[in-house]
């Protein structure tokens, strides 16, 4: 099997969401690397969890939190 790379840039919810523990795993057994750069940005968010928030790269102009995904797989894996 080839190897490759593979990058996108979504909604990060996925990164601590319950929902979505499936598809972590999934992204774990199947690339060799992965890279997350979690880029914040929930604006929704509010009290201990908002400080969290704050001071992301995008300030309040966004409402969602954005993830940059970066999938590695080797050959032969």
């Amino acid at each position: 099997m080839g190897g490759g790379i593979i990058a996108f840039v979504s909604n990060g919810s996925w990164l601590d969401g319950n929902a979505q523990d499936g598809f972590r795993k999934t992204l774990e057994k199947e690339f060799s690397k992965i890279y997350v750069f979690n880029l914040r940005g929930n604006c929704r968010t509010s009290g201990e969890l908002r400080k969290k928030e704050a001071g992301n790269v995008f300030g309040l102009g966004n409402r969602t939190p954005i993830a940059v995904t970066v999938l590695v797989k080797k050959n032969g894996e």
